[in-house]
């Protein structure tokens, strides 16, 4: 999983500017790429186009849920790719960011994590999932991240704006009202990566975050190539399809 913790440790790399500071994107993208090799057989077929959105059933985003088993309550959708046997709720993730997002790509790649994992956990243990994870390519400068969970026991759930700072290039760092919790967009850059994130908390502690990573030689150059801007990504959120229960093997 990637916690609050390790968003916080960057969030003080783009405040303190120190270049040998951890590298969360470099974590990310191992653990993707290292999924990519696995699941290419499966991609190769995809059918190209936006997903058609089926109605859903909703689950509560407060993730006060009983059951342990995290399985969707709708059919699979037609198109979506089976990353993790046993679940829809790959599908379900794939198909609520296909509503929100229709001119993403496929994605590269969608799987379970938990406490216990920086990136993918082993797909038979989907249950104890903490948290879930689709990986974008959204063009040859540009990566995106979708995570929704839980943060681990003691860790502070929502981030807000340290300090009231403003990052790098006049990138400020907004907190507004969510539905049931607060919304943060912020900034960082590391080398010649400018990661743009928003992060959805709701009281309840369930987090819902997207990492746009954007490769650049400068602020105006990301946010010229930047795909998204947070008002595009605010519905998707705060969509309460992306909610799962707590696993009662973590409570």
């Amino acid at each position: 999983m990637i916690t609050d913790s390790e968003l916080r440790e960057h969030f003080a790399l783009a405040t303190d500017d120190v270049p040998s500071g951890p590298d969360l994107e470099t974590s990310i993208n191992r653990g993707r790429r290292s999924r990519r090799r696995r699941r290419a057989g499966l991609l190769g077929g995809a059918v190209a186009g936006m997903i058609a959105a089926a109605a859903v059933a909703g689950i509560a985003l407060s993730g006060s849920g009983t059951g342990s088993d995290l399985v969707a309550t709708d059919p699979a959708p037609s198109g979506a790719a089976d990353f993790v046997s046993g679940t829809d709720h790959d599908q379900l993730v794939e198909r609520t960011v296909a509503r929100h997002l229709p001119s993403l790509p496929r994605p590269d790649d969608v799987y379970p994590s938990d406490w216990d994992h920086r990136g993918p956990m082993p797909d038979a243990d989907f249950a104890d999932a903490t948290d879930w994870q689709a990986a974008y390519t959204v063009s040859p400068t540009e990566e995106l991240l979708v995570l929704s969970g839980y943060a681990p026991p003691g860790e502070k759930a929502d981030p807000g704006c340290p300090g009231g700072r403003t990052t790098s290039g006049g990138i400020g760092c907004h907190r507004t009202p969510g539905p049931d919790g607060w919304i943060t967009d912020d900034a960082y850059t590391t080398g010649d990566a400018y990661v743009f994130y928003s992060t959805y908390v709701v009281r309840s502690g369930f987090t819902t975050t997207v990492l746009e990573t954007v490769t650049a030689s400068s602020w105006d150059e990301a946010l010229d190539r930047r795909a998204f801007v947070p008002d595009d990504l605010h519905p998707l959120l705060t969509d309460a399809d992306l909610a799962f229960p707590l696993p009662a093997s973590r409570r």
